[in-house]
Formats: C-alpha cells, sequence, structure tokens
C-alpha cells in the first residue's frame, strides 16, 4: 500500500550453557537503510543461583552496548530482569543486534528473550 511504513516483528529467544556467556542475536535487517527497534527483553535464572553480578546486556553487532542491566550476587532461581521499552531502542541502521548474558556460574542457566521489529 503506497504511503505505507512496513513493520515486520522478530523476536529472538535462547538458553545458556552453565558457566557460559551466550548471545542471542537478531540478524541485519532487510537493507541497509532500515533498523531494528528493541522494544522489551527479559532473562530468568532457571537452575541454581549466580555466583558474582551477572550482567545482560543489549547491544548492537559492533559490540556497542545499547542497555545493560543484570543480576545481583547469589541470584536465586527464577530471578528475573527485563525491561519493555515504551519508545523502543532503536539500533543503527543496517545493523544486527544481539541480548547478551554473562557466566552465571558452574550450575547457573539462563533463558534470554528479546523482541522488537524493524522499520
Amino acid at each position: 500500500m503506497s504511503g505505507q511504513v512496513r513493520v515486520d516483528s522478530w523476536s529472538v529467544s535462547g538458553v545458556s550453557s552453565a558457566n557460559t556467556e551466550k548471545e542471542h542475536s537478531q540478524a541485519v535487517p532487510s537493507d541497509s537503510v532500515r533498523q531494528h527497534i528493541i522494544t522489551e527483553f527479559s532473562a530468568i535464572i532457571i537452575t541454581s543461583v549466580t555466583i558474582g553480578d551477572v550482567l545482560v546486556s543489549l547491544e548492537d553487532e559492533n559490540d556497542v552496548i545499547l542497555w545493560r542491566d543484570y543480576f545481583g550476587d547469589a541470584a536465586a532461581r527464577g530471578a528475573r530482569v527485563g525491561m519493555v521499552f515504551k519508545n523502543g531502542i532503536p539500533v543503527p541502521a543496517g545493523l544486527g543486534c544481539k541480548i547478551v548474558t554473562a557466566a552465571g556460574g558452574t550450575s547457573c542457566v539462563i533463558v534470554a528473550n528479546m523482541a522488537g521489529y524493524e522499520r
């Protein structure tokens, strides 16, 4: 339709391995003038407790941090961090994006989710 902006929604999620940093990525937009807008993210500890602080970052494909949160030391199973961004976080045009969870400890496994749209 003429005059309308095409919006393509997307989501990405994954599970980390114990004691391993993990990133889950959204590929580059369909062309170089379009950009991703991140609208929400969450991360949940599904086993054990954290050893030390565990960072959760939203980054562009060049590792530039767009948003960061963390689980505190000894965060328990079921602990959650996350945010819904009313206006979204824009990723520079033509770049992919990712959610990165740091290693949480020898038995700590984290589920991470990120969603948004392309415009």
